[in-house]
């Protein structure tokens, strides 16, 4: 649900400043994964994979987060992908996508 989503972007935007930063995006992404079913998960990857090729890109995560209201910037956007594209493509895929929601901190 988009409004949800919303609401957890604007939680996480802990300085207000209307970005996403890197910390603020991993720190999101940590707390989402504790207690979270695999379809939510499969679920929220399908919302950021816009052209559904089974990747997302750094532009499809930008448009998500605009979106829902978030200001993010492209090197913002690419900065949170290399946080989690454990092989590289500059691309999260599903396998890489649900490491990441399921990730907790330490």
């Amino acid at each position: 649900d988009e409004s949800e989503m919303a609401k957890s972007f604007q939680a996480t935007d802990t300085d207000g400043d209307g970005f996403l930063d890197f910390n603020e995006f991993m720190a999101m992404t940590n707390n989402m994964g504790e207690g979270v079913k695999t379809s939510d998960i499969e679920s929220a990857f399908r919302v950021f994979d816009l052209d559904g090729d089974g990747k997302i890109t750094a532009e499809e995560l930008m448009e998500v987060l605009k979106k829902m209201g978030e200001r993010s910037s492209m090197s913002a956007c690419r900065q949170m992908i290399r946080g989690v594209d454990s092989d590289g493509d500059g691309l999260i895929d599903m396998d890489e996508f649900m490491i990441m929601m399921t990730r907790t901190l330490k």
